[in-house]
């Protein structure tokens, strides 16, 4: 709830996702564990979407998700997202050098970044967090192929949940919309939304939403009400959450350091 509530307040483009790392060390897992760990949450969620575009332009048609509606906007929107995998691609492949197959070269970035003069007072503790990750990288190289494939499948099983919220709210108040390309539109939002500059893409999801899906819903105002009841239920809800779970979460830390 936390990382959704950061995630809430920062940029998509930043990701309050990545602060889950301070927040494993709060709970008592050393820094470069949950850093690692954290890289590798975040390497399971780009290689879902990397694997899973090809899935979706499979059995959604093309003209439904690119070919509709105002030229101009359906063209834009199909540049951003090809651009945008083409760079998430990339990015998993870094994560994957890095994670799994050559953390040293990591290690070697960092220590050296940090030998600079002016980041030098910190090096000793980006050196002690690089050989933490170096190590936790060299266990997740003996995880079977098990566990990497039940880790894989809870990862898409997370991302689908939060795509099938908009079907399930199609179902309720606009049951004769179709089901699979309200889900394939959902993807490609997404997708936008991960380079968005607003915090948790404030602005741009109610207007990527009201734009995509206004061709399949008679009458504007009810595709209004879809956006807000998506974004009450996408992005809302967790920063009421985060407001009540923040101050407990800080005040039990405060009183375990009090204890210790």
């Amino acid at each position: 709830m936390l990382c959704e509530f950061t995630s809430a307040l920062t940029p998509s483009s930043v990701g309050g996702g990545a602060l889950s790392m301070i927040f494993l060390n709060r709970e008592g897992i050393n820094f470069g564990r949950a850093t690692t760990l954290t890289m590798t949450t975040l390497l399971l969620d780009e290689l879902f979407f990397v694997v899973s575009s090809p899935l979706i332009f499979l059995f959604v048609p093309y003209d439904q998700l690119f070919g509709f509606g105002d030229d101009n906007f359906t063209s834009g929107l199909k540049i951003a997202f090809w651009i945008i995998y083409v760079v998430i691609f990339i990015w998993t492949i870094i994560l994957y050098l890095g994670v799994i197959s050559h953390p040293q070269i990591i290690r070697r970035v960092l220590i050296g970044l940090f030998s600079w003069r002016l980041l030098r007072r910190w090096k000793n503790k980006i050196t002690e967090m690089s050989d933490n990750m170096v190590a936790t990288s060299v266990e997740l190289r003996t995880r079977n192929r098990r566990w990497w494939i039940n880790s894989f499948v809870a990862t898409s099983v997370s991302w689908i949940s939060r795509y099938l919220l908009v079907n399930a709210l199609f179902w309720g108040l606009y049951p004769a919309a179709d089901q699979l390309v309200v889900f394939g539109r959902q993807f490609i939002v997404w997708a936008i939304l991960m380079v968005s500059p607003t915090p948790g893409g404030s602005g741009i999801s109610e207007y990527l939403f009201t734009s995509y899906y206004g061709d399949m819903i008679v009458g504007g105002g009810f595709v209004m009400l879809l956006a807000l009841l998506w974004r009450l239920l996408s992005y809302y809800i967790y920063l009421l959450i985060g407001i009540f779970v923040l101050p407990s979460f800080l005040a039990a830390k405060k009183v375990k350091n009090q204890i210790m």
